[in-house]
């Protein structure tokens, strides 16, 4: 980022804030990054920008998508497919590595900003929205299929005025889906949209997809790990010294 910095001057008003690393040398960074060379005025520039690097960050080149967002996720395959969606309320995709890129559908009904993304395969994907918006593809994001989010189902409920309905992690592992709206951790099953929480206390979550498995956060550092069908596979303690002092409350 350093590097990156020095090469094109950015300033405070660009955040390059979603790392892609394929490797030590193919990264790409995205964010609110506009395009700096000419000499348009920046509250006319459009964020339309990625930067890439082939040599680890000693070279940096621009590569412009055809969007004006604030990338706000980012997924991608070691095969070079990468999916991002921000603030544009599109999907834009490239399948070389960042070279070439092409706008996808608008996944919401109603129109929301695309907030987090997650592709199980080419073709098979997910995508929350910054204000309750979820929806799956089979198709890689050429048509969507809308479907209910715990706040549809009334699994929780925030004030009115409250814009605390977005969805800012989303998985799929085999049938399973896993959600973190407003901060609650829910799981339901693809086939059969019933929105459930776990029976610990679950913080966050990361898949491990080279296994299958879900490794569940609780608290005072104490994760498990759990398998599609919700079999408990292994627990493990992590020394979190922020909950030292109130452990005993």
């Amino acid at each position: 980022i350093n590097s990156l910095k020095q090469n094109f001057n950015l300033t405070e008003y660009d955040r390059p804030s979603e790392i892609i690393k394929f490797n030590e040398d193919t990264i790409i960074v995205a964010g609110y990054l506009e395009e700096l060379s000419d000499s348009t005025p920046r509250y006319d520039k459009k964020t339309n920008v990625i930067y890439k690097t082939i040599d680890g960050g000693k070279n940096w080149k621009v590569v412009m998508f055809d969007g004006d967002a604030w990338i706000y996720d980012t997924y991608h395959k070691e095969d070079g497919k990468i999916w991002m969606g921000g603030s544009d309320n599109v999907i834009h995709y490239s399948d070389d590595f960042g070279e070439t890129w092409e706008r996808k559908i608008k996944p919401f009904d109603p129109v929301n900003r695309v907030l987090s993304l997650f592709m199980v395969d080419s073709l098979y994907g997910i995508a929350g929205g910054l204000s309750n918006g979820l929806a799956i593809t089979y198709d890689n994001w050429n048509t969507s299929i809308q479907i209910e989010s715990p706040i549809d189902q009334k699994k929780f409920q925030i004030l009115k005025q409250s814009a605390r309905d977005r969805i800012g992690k989303i998985a799929i592992v085999d049938s399973l889906i896993l959600i973190n709206q407003n901060d609650y951790i829910f799981y339901s099953k693809v086939a059969d949209i019933d929105w459930k929480k776990f029976n610990v206390p679950v913080s966050d979550f990361q898949i491990i997809e080279e296994k299958k498995q879900i490794d569940l956060y609780s608290r005072n550092g104490k994760h498990f790990v759990i398998d599609s069908d919700l079999h408990l596979i292994k627990s493990y303690q992590i020394d979190d010294t922020f909950w030292v002092p109130i452990k005993d409350d």
